[in-house]
């Protein structure tokens, strides 16, 4: 029997610096017209 693992949530204190960290380990570049920012839960 397999099992696929479809989702992963992680509990942090400050999830946009889980979230700068990750994007520099994969690489990840917020597209131009559309950044994140710290402002608003949900970004800009």
């Amino acid at each position: 029997m397999t099992s696929l693992v479809h989702n992963i949530t992680i509990d942090c204190a400050d999830p946009y610096a889980q979230v700068t960290f990750w994007a520099q380990v994969t690489g990840f570049v917020e597209h131009p017209d559309y950044p994140n920012c710290r402002t608003t839960p949900r970004g800009c």
